[in-house]
């Protein structure tokens, strides 16, 4: 999921956006943690980020940013031992089908984590 983007004075934001120039910068994660607080018992369990590996020289790239934050919340009761669903920081996003998705690599991780967890049900609030 693309979790940051910058969005023009009117409301316009990335391909739809003309100019060079943006107003605010809206970051969905931010959104997530807002709505995840509003939820009994819910919690963040883990933060990556998914790199696109796509960023020219300078680090900057249009309206688009070159990273995705990954979060994982839960409204479970049981404790996250340490070395479970051991996977990296920072992950390669690999092929997609969409621009701003998060790539197979990206979601293989999240889905094998998942899996080891018997988690049976998966909430994507911006799919």
């Amino acid at each position: 999921m693309q979790t940051d983007v910058k969005v023009t004075r009117d409301g316009q934001h990335g391909r739809n956006a003309s100019g060079g120039s943006y107003w605010q910068w809206l970051d969905k994660a931010y959104l997530a943690l807002q709505a995840a607080s509003q939820v009994p018992r819910a919690r963040l369990l883990w933060h990556r980020v998914i790199f696109s590996g796509q960023l020219q020289a300078g680090g900057r790239s249009g309206f688009s940013a070159g990273y995705t934050h990954y979060l994982c919340f839960t409204t479970g009761d049981t404790d996250e031992a340490l070395d479970r669903g051991a996977f990296p920081d920072v992950i390669r996003k690999g092929l997609s089908t969409w621009t701003s998705g998060s790539g197979a690599h990206a979601v293989q991780l999240a889905c094998s984590y998942l899996k080891a967890q018997g988690i049976q049900t998966v909430v994507d609030p911006f799919c």
